[in-house]
């Protein structure tokens, strides 16, 4: 069934459909804001399936191509082997008497901001 969905390019709506629950977070002071809370969405198993399938079979195809420095969606690969990697280069860089700069940005909610028209349709007018 999963292979003939695939086949198909089709996903079943009801495989879209969650169920949400709403969990307080804990040691939260004010429970009437919505920062309080951590929505949890809780997709069919069905789904699930037919996402791991379609994951597992992308991964096939593109991890030869990847670079190595490519660490979201890359299994056995994360945020520590980044932070590693980046490290080490820092030591590196700072042995050979080199200067180093690095600039990071965590925007907070940014992509629960963002306008998703454009992140749909990226050819989409600003």
């Amino acid at each position: 069934m999963v292979n003939k969905s695939l086949e198909l390019g089709y996903f079943p709506r009801v495989y879209k459909v969650a169920a949400v629950k709403v969990i307080p977070k804990p040691g939260k002071d004010d429970y009437a804001r919505l920062k309080s809370y951590r929505p949890i969405g809780l997709l069919p198993v069905l789904g699930k399936t037919v996402e791991r399938m379609l994951v597992g079979r992308l991964q096939w195809h593109l991890m030869p191509k990847l670079q190595a420095t490519q660490y979201g969606f890359t299994p056995q690969r994360g945020m520590k082997d980044a932070l590693y990697d980046l490290m080490t280069y820092i030591y590196k860089e700072l042995n050979l008497k080199k200067i180093v700069l690095m600039v990071s940005l965590d925007v907070e909610s940014a992509f629960d901001n963002a306008w998703w028209p454009h992140i749909e349709n990226p050819a989409a007018r600003l």
